[in-house]
């Protein structure tokens, strides 16, 4: 169970918590929980509450899982999983910690999860009056149904480089594309990494360091010892393939003579 006692402070109500915010709020909720008698159902309600928005603000389990441990939010997993559903709806859950005799939230859950709505998964908050894919019909309309199926997983599927595109794209004829944002379709279908948005002076593009921890630091952390080793001969490889008489060679492939070979990441031909 989650340890410290914060002190006690007045949450806010109108979703502008933080994610610190909510870890203190659930730990103070605890508090009150062990207690016993009326405390544990009030106690009870501000961890459900706290973990059930908590649980909404990260995209995946893994993700919810690491920030749990990170403020040392440790419950049983069943348990967590049923304090999440029963803060979908407090009212509901006030009424039943309130009626019963147990103190197991995985039993209390299992009991009485029949009488909620929305049962296991946590429904997402409607978080503005506009429709929420308002801007992917924009953007169709402006670039073509084709053109955003051609830059699906390329370095432009943003939704802040697609918008620039539509920005760029201005006094195109109807179904058209002018010529940069043709040339930046284009070079991010054939795998290029391309900005719209540094082309239009927008940002500057990120560092090295910078891409690699916002793109490669999770993914680094999970892999195993041999995976990490063959990334790094990757890399060295990589290195060399820059020199114009250098071959490139990938992972699990070892230097050798060859008469041409095509770098994959650069896009240019290498020989011997």
């Amino acid at each position: 169970m989650p340890n410290s006692s914060p002190p006690k402070k007045s949450w806010r109500v109108d979703g502008s918590e933080t994610l610190d915010d909510l870890a203190v709020r659930i730990k103070e909720g605890h508090v009150r929980a062990v207690k016993g008698g009326a405390e544990w159902v009030e106690g009870s309600l501000e961890v459900a509450a706290a973990l059930y928005e908590a649980r909404e603000r990260h995209h995946a389990d893994i993700n919810f899982s690491q920030w749990l441990r990170k403020n040392n939010l440790i419950y049983k997993p069943h348990d967590r999983t049923a304090l999440i559903d029963l803060g979908s709806d407090s009212v509901l859950a006030r009424t039943i910690l309130t009626e019963t005799n147990s103190r197991s939230y995985e039993l209390i859950w299992r009991q009485n999860k029949q009488r909620f709505a929305n049962a296991r998964k946590p429904a997402r908050r409607k978080r503005s009056s506009t429709p929420r894919h308002s801007g992917t019909c924009h953007r169709a309309m402006k670039l073509g149904e084709e053109t955003l199926a051609k830059l699906k997983g390329t370095s432009l599927d943003r939704a802040d480089e697609l918008d620039e595109l539509v920005v760029l794209n201005r006094g195109a004829e109807l179904g058209k594309l002018t010529p940069t944002v043709q040339k930046l379709v284009d070079e991010a279908a054939s795998g290029e990494i391309v900005s719209a948005l540094t082309v239009a002076g927008r940002h500057k593009a990120p560092s090295l360091i910078e891409a690699w921890k916002k793109r490669m630091v999770h993914a680094w952390t999970a892999a195993s010892d041999d995976e990490q080793n063959e990334l790094m001969e990757f890399l060295k490889n990589l290195r060399r393939a820059k020199s114009p008489r250098t071959r490139f060679f990938g992972p699990g492939q070892s230097a050798g003579v060859s008469t041409e070979a095509e770098h994959p990441l650069l896009g240019f031909q290498g020989v011997s």
